[in-house]
Order: structure tokens, then C-alpha cells, then sequence
């Protein structure tokens, strides 16, 4: 390595790309090269390794110690443009996450290597947009509904700034082709487009429907190889790229001139990052508009608590679609008591599902469990079957391979022919998911073509979903995929079986979530053709939630919400947080569950609760407590959160990890 050299006037401020807890490092620019432009890649010596660094800007004074050298500078210009460095900057802030690992995140995985870029990535750079064509694309026309929400949008924008609008439209009331308007009106005026959608299966549609409105439209996404996600950003770099589509990797992506923000789905947790970092891509992106000074679109037909409550308060400008397109009313929702008949497809349903494809249409099934069985159950001491490095029950999967495997660490294990804590041979399966239902539904309709969607199958879902739609199956079954944002054109039949289990996890948005996917599944049916019909399958069809649901009253659903997370103090009347405090050693979690609280006692809303048992109390081997802290302002959050890591400091074998503003608890 490279001998300490010493303190020089050709100093950089450097930010590696690696977590540390003080990001910014000075080092010294080798003679004879031109200082580099902030945001280019650097090459440097971090103890013995190399890693990637990029150069920042910085107020501080010179750095009077001595300092080491720059090891390579591999490309003549900046790879991140310095007009998203603040918004990165706020985000290793508010987040309390280490600014070099969140910019690793935000960069394609070439360009964090320690390795010079090929020259096809420079190449790209010199990319030009496709022409548009003489004749633009003929696009529908906007409905009397979507007209009146573009002139509310055209209207508030035209005062110019940052403006947030909620647009609430049902499904099938045209969010997608508002979007195409909006951005065709930013584009004209020479302005960029950044859309987010939750997940990669969702990205198919919009950038097909973007690329009608610019062609040369970008998508961004982690399942693009290395090369496509860095010739995409290439691309971007360029300037010549229009539009760029993609869930959370798409939200730092370098568009200059940006003109609008949308969030589409704007409820879904999935723009919650978990692992490694945590962040939420969807308020990142409300800052990111903010910073550019322009608008930002949320849109979705079930839009969070929230982001309702802030409406009424004035804080977002809402837009409404009320109405579907072609008038197609919404399906009547149906609840059906399941029986006690041996199928877990009552009969009430599966009458349903023959009558539907009697008619040659097609049926979309929800059930938020994949796998076979979800437990095993031993009816001699009446344990289940538990991952032995995670406090939770294994999931019997009989594809691609017979096998009990843990959803959180992915571990896999033979099923077992005794039981493994009285080694009795009375093992029931218990339960059903998605593997189970399409083996009773093949029983039952054995000439009928079914696809399953959840994420055990390799194929991709957006391919699944584009035969499906082509007529290549009959019946649709699946995880929570198959509720979202798809156009279905010969579905006439929605079901949501089990839907008491999604109510029951311990969170305080388990409610919000499971009512979005019932609607979410009955904006998939009968959208093109009357006739359509839901079924959601309850044993408690008294509770409220049902009969909410059964109405499509979303008001009265999320006034009762809001009234209860005011009780309990709850966002959005407060800034939440969770901790998660673990340890290797059992024994020193329940030294910590045992102590009276050291943060004293509080009342709802404002202050720190806990430790209690976290759920699963451990995983991954990792014995787990958790804490939550509630406070009026982020401050305050990042204030109480340096409380716990300076009480539980590392001396004590305690690994502290949070997470600020979680979409769940649990």
C-alpha cells in the first residue's frame, strides 16, 4: 500500500463507499492530475483494502493531518450528479443509515467496483434519444372525470414550486393514463419524469404505457443484469432520456430537469427497504420533488391513513376519480362463510368458479400464503414443526421439491416422519396456501388451465400475468400480486380466501393492509365486462371491517382507523420508530426483558416503550427484543434513539439496528 504521506494543498474530500459511522475521509490527489469534479469515481486506500469512493463537496477547512493518496481516478467524469447529493445527504440523516452505504445502494453495482467502466458504459453515454414520430401515439381520450383532475393539477402547478396531490382513483378509473397527460405536459416544456411503482412485476405496464408518451423511456430495477442497469444509467446520465420508470432502485436515478414526481400505488409497504438499509423509497421521493421544486403525484385506490389525513388537513392537494372507465360499475363484494366440509374451497366458491368458467371467463384467487400447508402440526403434544434457527413455524412446499423451509432465513429441511420434540408419528398438515389450492382446484376442474403467481416459481410474474391475460388460463391464483395494479379484461370472478389470517398479524397496519388487497382485488374483476362478482370468504362476517369492505366504504373504514391511532398514539398523530435489540446468547435478551425499563414510563404517542419480546423472538439464530419510540418531531426520534444505542453500546453484546418511520412492526 501506498506510504502516509504528508498534509498537502491537493487534498479531496472523499466519501467511500462502505457503512462507516464519519463518511467523509481527505486524501490526497495524485501529482500531475487534474482535480476531479464532485461525483466521480475515485479508487482508494481504506486500512489494507481498495474500495470505491466518490469525491463530495466540502465546507471544512483543510485537513492538517496527514493523509494518504488517491490510488486510481478510472473515469474522465462524474458518475452521480451533484444535484442529488443533498437528497442523499438527508436520507443517511433522517434514516440515521451511513451515507457511503446508501450511495452504494443508489448506484448500479458497476459503478461501485474497483475497476474502470467498460467502454460500452461511455459509449451509452453519447446516446441519443429516438425521434418522436410526426403523428404522436393516439392515446384514448381523457374521460370528464380525468379531465377535471388534470385542470386541478394544471391549475395548482401552474403557481409553480412543490405542490403534493393525492390522486384517489378506483381501480379502473385511468390513474395510468392521467399519468401519460401529466408527463406529456412536463415534457413538452422540456422537463423530465421520475415514476415509481412498489415492485418489479409492476413495471411492464407503466413503461410500456410511458414509452407511448417518450420513446427512449428507462426502466431501473435489480433484476436487470449489471451491464442493462448500468446502460441504463448511462443513458440517463446523457440527458437525452425522458422518462425513467422503476420501483425503489429507480428513485436516485440522475435525471436532470425534473418536472414531475409520480408514486404510483402509493400505499404499498413494498417501497419499504428492510434489509441492510432501511428507507422508504416513497418519502424519499415526496423530498426528492420537494428539492426540485416541483410536483409529486401520489396515486393509488387505497391510499394510505396517512396520506387521507394530511389531504383533509390541507397538506396535499387531492384529485379524485370516482368513476371507472367505460362505466363498468364496481363488482359486488360478497361475504361467504366457509363451512366444515374437508376442502378448504367452500362449496359456495367452488359453485362460483364453475359457473365462471361455464361462461369461458376467467377467475383471480387471493390467498396470502404460499407454500403447501403452513405448518405441521404433531397431535400427540401438540407442537408444531419450528426452524431451528428462527422461532416460527417451517412451511411445507411440495414445488419444486417435497421440503419444510423457514420464509425468514430461506433455511430448508426433509420433512420429518416423526416429531421432532416427542418423536410421535401423528403429524397432521394443517392449513392451506398456494401450492394446496391449485392441487384442490385441479381436482375439482381438471380441464381447466390455472396459473399460480407467488414467489416460488422462477418464471417471471409480469410474463405469467401477460398470458393470463391472453386467454392462456382460466383461473388466476396467488399471493398479493395478483390484487395489484393489473388489467384483467376477461375477469368476471374475484375471491379472497382466508381472509381472517390477514387480520390477525401483530401490527398496528395489519387492518389497512389486508382492506387495500380485498379492494385492490375487486378493482381486478369486471372491469371490461358486467356480471363480475367478489367473494371474500370470512368467519367473521360481523366484524365491521367486512361489512366496510362489502360497501366499499373506505371513509367510514379509515375514520375509524384514525380515530384509533389517535387513541393509541400512532402516525400519522406522531413519528414512530422501531428498534430491534439481538444477541447470540439467549441469556443476555432475557436479561434485558427482565430489567424495569430504562427509559422510565410514558404516555401514549410521546416517549420509549419497551423491551419486549420481539416477533419471531428470534431469527437467524439471534435472540430478539424490541423497542419502539414515539415523538412529535424526527429530532426527537434521532434524539431517544442515541439514548437506547448509548444504553445497549456494543460492550454489551447487543447489536442495535432501527428502523424510522417503519411500514410494519412486525
Amino acid at each position: 500500500m501506498d506510504p502516509i504521506s504528508s498534509p498537502s494543498e491537493s487534498q479531496l474530500n472523499i466519501l467511500p463507499l462502505e457503512p462507516l459511522e464519519s463518511p467523509f475521509l481527505t486524501y490526497r490527489l495524485p501529482e500531475g492530475r487534474e482535480r476531479p469534479e464532485p461525483g466521480t469515481r475515485v479508487i482508494v486506500p481504506l486500512g489494507r483494502r481498495l474500495v470505491t469512493g466518490l469525491v463530495w463537496p466540502s465546507s471544512l477547512p483543510p485537513w492538517e493531518g496527514e493523509t494518504r493518496e488517491i490510488a486510481d481516478l478510472p473515469d474522465p467524469r462524474p458518475v452521480l450528479p451533484p444535484f442529488l447529493f443533498s437528497l442523499l445527504e438527508f436520507g443517511a440523516w433522517y434514516y440515521r443509515i451511513p451515507l457511503g452505504a446508501l450511495v452504494r445502494s443508489a448506484l448500479p453495482p458497476q459503478l461501485t467496483a474497483t475497476r474502470p467502466l467498460s467502454s460500452r458504459f461511455w459509449k451509452e453515454w453519447e446516446w441519443q434519444r429516438p425521434p418522436r414520430p410526426d403523428l404522436p401515439p393516439s392515446l384514448p381520450p381523457l374521460s370528464p372525470d380525468q379531465v377535471r383532475a388534470f385542470e386541478d393539477w394544471s391549475n395548482v402547478r401552474s403557481r409553480g414550486g412543490f405542490s403534493p396531490f393525492l390522486l384517489e382513483g378506483i381501480t379502473g378509473s385511468g390513474k395510468t393514463r392521467l399519468y401519460q397527460e401529466m408527463a406529456r405536459k412536463v415534457i413538452e416544456e422540456g422537463k423530465r419524469v421520475l415514476l415509481l411503482t412498489p415492485e418489479i412485476g409492476l413495471v411492464g405496464p407503466l413503461y410500456s404505457s410511458m414509452e407511448q408518451v417518450s420513446p427512449g423511456t428507462v426502466s431501473l430495477h435489480s433484476r436487470q443484469t449489471p451491464a442493462a442497469r448500468a446502460r441504463g444509467w448511462a443513458r440517463i446520465l446523457s440527458g437525452q432520456v425522458q422518462v425513467v420508470v422503476g420501483p425503489r432502485s429507480a428513485l436516485f436515478a440522475p435525471l436532470p430537469d425534473l418536472g414531475l414526481v409520480i408514486v404510483d400505488e402509493e400505499h404499498d409497504p413494498s417501497y419499504q427497504a428492510y434489509e441492510g438499509l432501511s428507507f422508504n423509497a416513497r418519502n424519499l421521493a415526496i423530498k426528492r420533488a420537494q428539492e426540485a421544486e416541483v410536483p409529486v403525484v401520489l396515486g393509488s385506490a387505497t391510499p394510505l391513513s396517512d396520506s387521507l389525513f394530511h389531504a383533509g388537513a390541507g397538506r396535499y392537494h387531492p384529485l379524485r376519480l370516482p368513476r371507472r372507465i367505460g362505466g363498468f360499475p364496481l363488482p359486488p363484494i360478497d361475504l361467504v362463510v366457509p363451512g366444515n366440509g374437508p376442502s378448504p374451497v367452500p362449496g359456495e366458491v367452488r359453485e362460483a368458479l364453475a359457473l365462471t368458467l361455464s361462461r369461458r371467463e376467467q377467475a383471480v384467487i387471493l390467498l396470502n400464503r404460499r407454500g403447501y400447508v403452513p405448518t405441521l402440526l404433531c397431535r400427540d403434544c401438540h407442537s408444531h414443526v419450528t426452524c431451528p434457527s428462527c422461532a416460527v413455524r417451517l412451511v411445507l412446499h411440495k414445488v419444486p421439491e417435497r421440503r419444510m423451509i423457514c420464509h425468514f432465513c430461506a433455511a430448508s429441511y426433509a420433512v420429518p416422519s416423526l416429531c421432532p420434540s416427542c418423536r410421535g408419528r401423528n403429524l397432521d398438515l394443517r392449513g392451506i396456501a398456494t401450492q394446496k389450492l391449485e392441487e384442490e382446484l385441479r381436482s375439482f376442474f381438471p380441464e381447466t388451465r390455472i396459473i399460480r403467481l407467488d414467489q416460488d416459481q422462477k418464471e417471471d410474474a409480469w410474463e405469467k400475468i401477460g398470458r393470463f391475460r391472453e386467454g392462456e388460463g382460466e383461473i388466476l391464483i396467488g399471493t398479493q400480486v395478483v390484487a395489484k395494479g393489473h388489467d384483467l379484461p376477461g375477469v368476471t370472478l374475484g375471491v379472497v380466501l382466508e381472509a381472517d389470517g390477514m387480520l390477525a398479524f401483530p401490527d398496528y397496519r395489519a387492518s389497512e393492509r389486508a382492506f387495500g388487497l380485498w379492494i385492490q382485488l375487486a378493482g381486478r374483476v369486471g372491469r371490461h365486462r358486467t356480471g363480475g362478482r367478489v367473494m371474500l370468504v370470512t368467519r367473521e362476517p360481523e366484524n365491521p371491517i367486512f361489512g366496510w369492505a362489502k360497501n366499499y366504504d373506505t371513509r367510514s373504514f379509515h375514520e375509524s382507523l384514525l380515530e384509533e391511532r389517535k387513541l393509541l398514539g400512532y402516525p400519522p398523530y406522531c413519528r414512530l420508530a422501531s428498534v430491534i435489540l439481538s444477541s447470540a446468547s439467549e441469556e443476555v435478551i432475557r436479561e434485558v426483558l427482565a430489567e424495569p425499563s430504562p427509559f422510565g414510563s410514558h404516555p401514549p404517542g410521546n416517549g420509549i416503550y419497551g423491551p419486549i419480546p420481539a416477533l419471531p423472538p428470534r431469527l437467524k439464530n439471534r435472540y430478539r427484543a424490541q423497542i419502539l419510540i414515539k415523538a412529535p418531531t424526527v429530532r426527537e426520534i434521532h434524539e431517544r434513539l442515541s439514548l437506547i444505542r448509548h444504553h445497549y453500546r456494543p460492550g454489551k453484546k447487543i447489536l442495535v439496528e432501527w428502523q424510522i418511520d417503519p411500514s410494519a412492526l412486525a
